[in-house]
């Protein structure tokens, strides 16, 4: 299918699905060839994220909720609520940025299969 491809830039024939590329890469000097817009996202690291954001939510809440010298069932009271936003914080972010990837992975799974690479002048074009 790439022979019946030519590209509307230089008129040659050399012309590849990108997609294609990628998937038949037996190097990274391969990969490095193409453009970078078309590499794809890179993996997040949201629950690492929230859980270090979550750090801090735990601390505002034992603070602000649990005074210095409170009863045993205050401080119990205090825990709970900053275990509770530390645990909401965590996996509440976790999610978000894991769903975002998850687009963001589609569309690009999208775009690739749907753009040609010239190997003469690395134009890329739809096709």
């Amino acid at each position: 299918m790439s022979s019946e491809r030519i590209c509307p830039s230089c008129s040659a024939e050399k012309v590849q699905r990108v997609g294609d590329i990628i998937r038949t890469a037996t190097s990274n000097k391969v990969i490095n060839d193409i453009p970078k817009a078309y590499y794809p996202p890179r993996a997040p690291w949201a629950y690492l994220q929230g859980f270090l954001l979550g750090i801090p939510a735990n601390a505002a809440v034992m603070l602000s909720m649990g005074p210095p010298q409170g009863s045993e069932s205050q401080m119990a009271v205090a825990e709970l609520a900053s275990s509770l936003a530390f645990i909401g914080v965590w996996v509440g972010y976790g999610r978000l940025k894991t769903k975002n990837y998850g687009k963001k992975l589609d569309d690009w799974k999208e775009t690739v299969a749907s753009k040609f690479l010239c190997h003469k002048c690395s134009h890329a074009f739809e096709g």
